[in-house]
């Protein structure tokens, strides 16, 4: 069971979502990646404004968050672009 909740959060997840991202980006290009830019300075902004320990969880989680997104962005969507020009020739 615990493979494929893995198996599914790590793979057919993104699958998904890049398959979004991939023709929301075409639409909104560079627009879209300075919004999630923004975002992701708030957040880490909010992190480092908690008090000692009890920030700490919620920093690991959204590192493992922010790891995964950069993950996805730097090595699953470059492919998806490059698997989807390939397909249209």
């Amino acid at each position: 069971m615990f493979f494929f909740v893995y198996f599914f959060v790590l793979f057919l997840v993104p699958l998904l979502l890049s398959r979004f991202l991939l023709s929301f980006i075409e639409l909104h290009g560079v627009t879209f990646l300075l919004h999630m830019g923004a975002h992701v300075r708030t957040w880490i902004q909010l992190i480092f404004k908690g008090q000692g320990a009890s920030s700490q969880p919620l920093f690991l989680l959204l590192l493992l968050f922010f790891g995964r997104l950069f993950l996805f962005f730097f090595f699953l969507l470059p492919q998806c672009f490059t698997i989807h020009t390939f397909l249209q020739g």
